[in-house]
């Protein structure tokens, strides 16, 4: 069985994240999303899919027995090992291609935060996240909500982005290996959710002559890594956030709110044979 995790250009590295004012919204989703998982890796052994850069792991080890971060990037996984691996925190590099280098039934919680999205065979992926769950182990999905990113029309306009789903298709490609034990939606207040919001909003519109279903996916990708090299040839304000003392935390981000509002898709699953 494959895991078939895409290799992407999208992997957070927290200093370069918190220098602008949407990037410290894109990292506060990202840190909020870690927080949400702590109370279901307490005391668990957990596997973080698609670890990137590996700073989830300095929330998750305060609570977990032991962590493991796999990552299809080699840059990746030697940037994480070297600066957050230690006795209870490992990193690994996987291949695409292959299964998970881990037996049956290893691990009491499987993460995966924004990785479903760039996964070629997404059923193969979630069978080989069960294969390496415990009995009623959790897998908990955190993924973009296309509601407010994509027109009927349209496809990604991220270009590392496969597929972007909607709650009830995120819901029932997850139900067809585990038991959904919680759906939702996750936003925020109004003062960060809007940041990102419009960001989306913004590109969804400028790229939606690139990204028409009627294009095959190589088509797509090659528009947008042009418009890509084409905006990074401009020139660009330099507009840099005072980490010092952000405008808002975390603590902003909430779960539960309406279509209109998300921004991530959130499935907690529990594997129960």
């Amino acid at each position: 069985m494959k895991n078939n995790i895409e290799t992407t250009g999208e992997r957070l590295i927290e200093e370069t994240y918190i220098t602008t004012h949407s990037g410290y919204v894109i990292y506060l989703f990202h840190k909020a999303s870690y927080e949400l998982a702590l109370p279901y890796c307490k005391d668990k052994k957990v596997i973080d899919l698609g670890c990137g850069s590996g700073y989830g792991s300095t929330f998750i080890t305060k609570v977990s027995k032991n962590y493991t971060g796999v990552d299809v990037s080699n840059e990746a996984v030697l940037y994480a090992q070297e600066r957050y691996g230690n006795n209870n925190t490992t990193f690994m590099k996987i291949s695409s291609s292959e299964p998970l280098p881990f037996s049956d039934n290893s691990f009491d919680t499987a993460l995966s935060f924004q990785v479903i999205e760039h996964v070629k065979l997404p059923d193969s992926y979630l069978q080989e996240a069960k294969r390496i769950l415990k009995p009623n182990g959790t897998l908990i999905i955190i993924t973009p909500d296309k509601a407010n990113r994509l027109l009927c029309i349209q496809q990604p306009w991220n270009r590392w982005h496969l597929v972007e789903y909607s709650l009830d298709e995120l819901k029932a490609l997850a139900g067809k290996q585990f038991k959904i034990a919680k759906a939702t939606r996750m936003g925020a207040i109004p003062e960060i959710a809007n940041v990102e919001l419009n960001r989306c909003k913004k590109i969804k519109w400028v790229t939606l002559i690139l990204t028409l279903k009627i294009y095959p996916t190589r088509v797509r990708v090659a528009f947008l890594n042009a418009l890509h090299n084409i905006i990074s040839l401009l020139p660009k304000k330099k507009k840099h956030l005072n980490i010092e003392t952000p405008l808002y935390t975390s603590d902003g981000i909430k779960l539960g709110v309406p279509s209109k509002e998300s921004i991530n898709l959130v499935v907690i699953c529990k594997k129960t044979n």
